[in-house]
């Protein structure tokens, strides 16, 4: 991995400074944004090809289109700017010199921003809204408070999901660049007798909201976010993780830390929850983050996914390809779990 701690210094009126993007060294970026490559030209992939090119050569590819309208494929990836700004309106920095990441994390963000972008579209409305504020039912929330109390003192450290949550960024001192590695959440793991018991009573509430026969994919945390911490805006994986639910089982907060999420209608929500409340939502389909940087102790929450049950995509969405001739409909998969009925 290759990154530079150094930027061009802007001035605006007022004397308001900022800082471009510049390219990752040793990389040949002129030459390459020259030939293309900013847009993916003679490329095998050209939309992960680009991902790469503006994750590593963003300052080049900024020059190459100075004058130019961009490419709907540098659109899809969020443009050139030195943030990119998510559906809620939030900018995101990504160039060191302003809390920004190292190429990898560049790689990862705009890989996210694209999928936002292309993914909701090949994902039916499975209801209404999209998403349901609810209650945890008390016999659940009873059983994971019990289980809360007896793995506190085990949890760990969680692996850092560069540029999904704030755990990696690089920090331009005066006298000293450097890769900064936060310990921003970490994870409870519920024993496997909760965790099946979590499973067989939250499957026909989950199936009961979608309208639709669903399989258990995966159940995650509880997962604590400490002071700071923020999640970039993003969908869920388009193959196993489509119905979920997010359920908060402590919180020691100084102010409310909202869930922003997007509608089946395209409207902006930020939802709220309290210690024992939960949200059903349509995660392969509803952007949805917590851009803004929490503040307050610990947020605990724990996360359980399902996805339809036969006919679904059977692997993750690939920006710029179709995953099949025609989005799959809610029409398709009622009318086939129907007949599998009968």
């Amino acid at each position: 991995m290759l990154w530079v701690c150094w930027a061009s210094l802007v001035v605006f009126c007022g004397g308001v400074n900022s800082f471009e993007c510049e390219d990752d060294i040793y990389r040949d970026c002129h030459r390459r944004a020259e030939n293309g490559e900013c847009e993916g030209k003679g490329q095998r992939d050209s939309y992960a090809a680009t991902n790469w090119m503006l994750a590593q050569c963003r300052k080049s590819c900024r020059d190459q289109f100075s004058e130019e309208p961009l490419p709907k494929i540098i659109q899809t990836y969020g443009g050139l700017e030195d943030h990119i700004v998510d559906v809620f309106g939030f900018k995101m920095p990504i160039c060191p010199e302003n809390g920004g990441f190292a190429t990898d994390g560049r790689q990862t963000i705009l890989h996210l921003m694209a999928l936002n972008e292309e993914q909701p579209a090949w994902v039916p409305k499975f209801t209404e809204v999209g998403f349901e504020k609810t209650e945890i039912p008390s016999d659940v929330y009873k059983m994971l408070l019990e289980e809360y109390e007896k793995v506190k003192p085990s949890m760990q450290v969680e692996g850092c999901a560069k540029a999904v949550i704030n755990c990696e960024q690089i920090v331009d001192d005066e006298d000293e660049c450097s890769l900064r590695t936060s310990k921003r959440t970490f994870i409870m793991n519920l024993s496997g007798a909760v965790l099946n018991q979590l499973k067989d009573k939250l499957h026909p509430l989950a199936e009961a909201w979608a309208n639709i026969k669903l399989k258990h994919e995966a159940t995650y945390g509880i997962r604590r976010y400490t002071n700071g911490s923020w999640l970039t805006s993003h969908v869920d994986r388009f193959n196993t993780h489509v119905i979920s639910a997010i359920l908060n089982i402590g919180q020691s907060v100084e102010e409310d830390w909202p869930l922003f999420i997007v509608d089946n209608a395209g409207a902006n929500h930020a939802v709220t929850l309290e210690a024992g409340e939960m949200i059903w939502y349509e995660s392969a389909r509803a952007i949805h983050g917590r851009p803004d940087p929490f503040k307050g102790e610990f947020f605990d929450n724990l996360f359980i996914h399902y996805s339809p049950v036969g006919n679904w995509y059977s692997s993750p969405y690939e920006i710029g390809r179709r995953p099949r001739k025609n989005p799959i409909t809610l029409e398709d998969i009622q009318r086939r779990q129907e007949n599998k009925l009968k």
